[in-house]
């Protein structure tokens, strides 16, 4: 393969592919291999792209040197190298637009260069022959950058009354310019106009609509279109998140949320985007804005008290051009000043080369912002409540409880460590004792060493750290004695580790008869042990009523005991309530729970009852008592800082709140779990994320769900999950998109959420996300689109024999929207829907697809079948006791027979509909409307007009 041949290939790819790592590697490649071969036209084409890609990746380096490079070549043999190379979209005559701007984006380059540019563009563009609107573009963009607002305003008038040309900026960069421009100069009610354009219009190109949402985030917070701000703040952000060139729009994110109670989830993103600063030295106005935003923001979270949490990510090396050397992490505090210091410096450089105070006034202006406040709430991120580290134990009585909270909470090794520390203070106790102990005193010493020797040993039989825990043994059995508990002590020598949790079922008759003797003895404590070991191990080998009859023992036993050890007590009953709650009676578990959490001592298996307790009350009904019970858990799980409970508790409790109706809260809750996790640096965090964002879909609140389930794609992309997976992921994403109205983010999004669902043969997943297509391409008005990705749903529930309701939903749409697109066809998808309908007896959906037939009929002008088919359908929807719909069906026929003039006929159907929706206020009103019709077209006047009044009062 020549060396021409491969460069073609290679800047055919760089054409085909998004701009970014990938397309400037292939850029690269190409170059070289010109370079290598001498073929300076390829090299020249090739080049062409690089200053396209450098443009919009922030390159400033690669761009001026690219250009330079071809314009010179240019210069020297037009006809060898044509400002148009190839019939892709490089063009040198467009290029030279950004060049005025990437001047003017740093105080490097003399104003004298910038307007010498501007002239030479404006020479080069008459000499080609081609319109100046471009040039208008360029030389108003550079002026307002600059300050120079004289110039602006006479730039800006020739731009308005330039005829655009094949050489004009695009629509959406020439309204986002004017429109910042007339925000800058008092004009916000034309700004928002122009940004309200470019959102109905949908105009967009390589960083619009971001770049405009963003600059108009302060105009409609000072216009008081708040919630417009907010809708305005997700969609930008979400789309310029990923471009390190939108340093500048991220800017003016960070100021959106320094003003409006947002500052937690500004410093999220200054966290994210900090090495933004850096990314392309010679863009130094944006560094401008950001570093202002960042001292507007940090200045607002030291307000808001949080001055010494730490900004993660600025004491990278490349930012200490800008903050300067600092011991450790900076503190939200110590950065802000430092931020507003290097701005300060950068704007001076600016106002210098541009010879006026424009980044001067426009730096005292941000920093007059932190005056003003709007109350746009996102509960997207909070400052972590700091966890207050629990005071180490100062007694043997206080590591004692630690390391029984640490292994109730499965923290082996911490426990470990905390009985060891016991053990050791204890000793430390006794030896520093004044006098020798008594007997009461030497008592509990004993006592409580065999408490702990217990804690090390049952942790070391968990942790199957066997060798170590035959090694504990002897000392264990030596404190019970020195304890006086000699039942425990002789029953351990018997069985050794049986007894601390290394049992298995085949240890069941050793168990059994070591339980008969102690109950014979009167070992009540002993007896409580050993029924409480044989009750789970029951449990495995599927024998339910001995695990029961063994709990029932040990409940039995420690019933009777004058002071039972609270721990068996507390886990005695709580087993007994795992029992109960698989049985036929779930209910008979809640006073035992009552019981278990009474007696346990340790917070971690009282937040388990709790737990418990909340599920079983959900089950039943009982949602808030559910409620208190998920919230308690939830409490005592934050006490100890047990993460992965908390997440497991905010879970639970956002379920429940759901189910209340209160699904604002059970986001709140759900963000709690998702701050956990990332504390925690938990494995499932993608899938609490996904939680969150499907609660924020069931809340309406799209924005704030496509941003979170972006997130949560993005995560099972970079791992590689299996496709049904990111198809789901996708579906929600696609959903959230429709509900900001971004109905080509939908569709795009929802047709790669059904390639992923066909490719792991997941039908009815795919027949759910292909409906949905086709229900946003039928609203908008597109019914073509519709059909055909109808028509596939149909195929892909046929592939999956199972998934009759899919096949039955995907026909009935398809025959829908087909027969409103005036397809008879349509009535034999409706045919097919009912036979399976009859087949499988789901009579509602017969009667549901019946009356689709009826409308569609009407839509295919055969009027007599319509009516008479929708009062078939009310018929069948009185078989089921669906009434409402019944009247809905005979609503409808009485409208085809108004429709033919037929009005006589039309009240008596009409009428028998109001009947049936009686109790349905919004039905009523629209029965009563239609009689209204019907009386006046008959001339029934004063009778038309009391329906209408009736109407009006329902």
């Amino acid at each position: 393969m020549s060396e021409t041949i491969r460069i073609d290939e290679l800047l055919e790819q760089v054409d085909q592919t998004p701009f970014g790592p990938e397309e400037r590697a292939l850029i690269d490649e190409a170059i070289a291999i010109a370079v290598e071969s001498g073929d300076e036209f390829s090299e020249y084409r090739a080049r062409m792209r690089l200053a396209s890609s450098a443009n919009m990746t922030g390159d400033t380096d690669a761009l001026l040197s690219s250009f330079a490079w071809c314009l010179g070549k240019h210069d020297a043999d037009a006809s060898r190298f044509p400002a148009k190379p190839d019939d892709s979209a490089t063009d040198l005559l467009w290029q030279y637009k950004w060049m005025a701007g990437t001047l003017s984006a740093s105080p490097a380059f003399p104003a004298a260069d910038i307007r010498g540019v501007l002239d030479d563009m404006q020479a080069r563009y008459e000499r080609a022959g081609v319109g100046q609107s471009g040039v208008a573009m360029a030389r108003f963009g550079a002026a307002f950058a600059n300050g120079w607002l004289d110039e602006a305003a006479s730039a800006y008038r020739v731009l308005t009354t330039t005829e655009r040309d094949d050489y004009s900026h695009c629509d959406a960069c020439v309204r986002s310019e004017s429109a910042a421009y007339l925000a800058a100069t008092g004009r916000e009610d034309e700004a928002i106009a122009l940004y309200e354009e470019i959102v109905e219009g949908g105009f967009s190109c390589g960083e619009e609509p971001e770049h405009a949402l963003s600059d108009a985030l302060l105009p409609y917070l000072r216009a008081g279109r708040l919630e417009r701000a907010k809708s305005f703040h997700l969609r930008s952000y979400r789309d310029a998140r990923g471009n390190a060139d939108n340093i500048g729009i991220i800017a003016n994110h960070l100021v959106f949320c320094a003003i409006t109670g947002n500052e937690a989830r500004g410093l999220a993103m200054l966290e994210r985007h900090i090495a933004w600063i850096a990314h392309d030295r010679l863009n130094q106005r944006a560094q401008f804005s950001a570093l202002a935003a960042a001292g507007l923001l940090l200045d607002t979270v030291v307000d808001a008290g949080h001055g010494d949490t730490v900004v993660r990510g600025a004491d990278a090396a490349e930012l200490e051009p800008f903050f300067g050397a600092h011991d450790g992490p900076w503190t939200a505090a110590e950065l802000s000043l430092v931020a507003w210091a290097a701005a300060a410096a950068i704007g001076d450089e600016f106002d210098r080369r541009n010879g006026n105070r424009h980044l001067a006034d426009r730096l005292q202006a941000t920093r007059a912002l932190r005056g003003e406040r709007y109350d746009v709430p996102i509960s997207s991120e909070s400052f972590t409540a700091p966890v207050p580290a629990a005071a180490e134990p100062v007694d043997a009585g206080g590591w004692f409880d630690s390391a029984r909270e640490l292994a109730a909470l499965g923290e082996i090794d911490r426990a470990l460590a905390a009985a060891g520390q016991g053990l050791a203070a204890l000793e430390a106790e006794v030896a520093d004792a004044a006098v020798e102990q008594g007997a009461a005193e030497a008592s509990v010493t004993n006592i409580r060493r065999a408490e702990l020797i217990g804690i090390r040993l049952a942790g070391l039989v968990a942790a199957e750290r066997l060798d170590e825990a035959e090694q504990e043994l002897p000392a264990r059995i030596a404190a019970l004695r020195a304890a006086g508990d000699a039942a425990l002590a002789d029953a351990l020598a018997r069985h050794g580790l049986l007894l601390a949790g290394a049992a298995t079922a085949a240890d069941l008759p050793a168990l059994e008869h070591e339980l008969g003797a102690a109950l014979q003895a009167g070992a009540d404590d002993l007896a409580a042990r050993v029924a409480l070991r044989i009750s789970p191990l029951r449990a495995e080998t599927g024998d339910t009523e001995g695990a029961g009859t063994a709990i029932d023992t040990a409940i039995a036993v420690l019933d009777r005991a004058p002071a039972p050890d609270a721990m068996l007590v507390g886990a005695a009953f709580q087993l007994a309530a795992y029992v109960a709650a698989q049985g036929d009676e779930p209910a008979a578990a809640l006073p035992l729970l009552d019981r278990a959490t009474d007696a346990e001592p340790t917070r971690v298996r009282r937040a388990e009852s709790q737990r418990l307790r909340a599920r079983l009350l959900a089950g039943s009904g009982d949602l808030e008592a559910a409620l208190a019970a998920a919230e308690a858990a939830l409490e005592l799980d934050l006490a100890v800082d047990a993460r992965a409970r908390v997440i497991e508790d905010c879970q639970l409790s956002a379920a429940i709140l759901d189910d209340l109706e209160r699904p604002d809260d059970a986001v709140a809750r759900l963000r709690l779990a998702v701050q956990h996790a990332e504390l925690a640096e938990s494995s499932g965090l993608v899938g609490v994320r996904y939680g969150l964002g499907r609660q924020l879909l069931r809340a309406g609140r799209f924005g704030e769900a496509v941003e979170v389930l972006q997130e949560v794609f993005e995560a099972e992309d970079a791992a590689g999950a299996p496709p049904a997976a990111k198809a789901e992921t996708l579906h929600l994403l696609g959903t959230a998109l429709r509900g900001e109205d971004e109905f080509a983010a939908a569709s795009g999004t929802w047709h790669a959420a059904a390639d992923l669902f066909e490719e792991a043969e997941a039908w009815p997943g795919a027949v759910a996300v292909l409906l949905d297509l086709g229900r946003l391409f039928a609203g908008l008005g597109y019914p073509g689109e519709a059909i055909e990705v109808l028509e596939r749903a149909v195929a892909d529930a046929r592939r999956d024999p199972d998934a009759v309701a899919s096949l039955a939903d995907a026909l009935h749409l398809l025959g829908q929207v087909a027969l409103e697109h005036g397809e008879p066809s349509g009535l034999e998808r409706l045919d097919e829907v009912a036979a399976l309908a009859r087949e499988h007896g789901a009579d509602w959906l017969l009667a549901d697809v019946v009356d689709s037939r009826a409308r569609g009929l009407a839509a295919l002008s055969r009027p007599e079948e319509a009516v008479s088919t929708a009062l078939t359908a009310a018929e069948l929807f009185e078989a089921v006791g669906a009434t409402r719909p019944a009247g809905g069906s005979m609503l409808f026929a009485g409208r085809v027979l108004q429709s033919e003039g037929r009005h006589d006929e039309a009240l008596v159907l009409i009428g028998q509909a109001v009947e049936r929706f009686d109790g349905q206020a919004d039905a009523v009103s629209l029965g009563r409307i239609a009689l209204a019709d019907s009386f006046e077209a008959l001339g029934r006047l004063t009778e038309a007009a009391e329906a209408r009044r009736l109407a009006e009062e329902v």
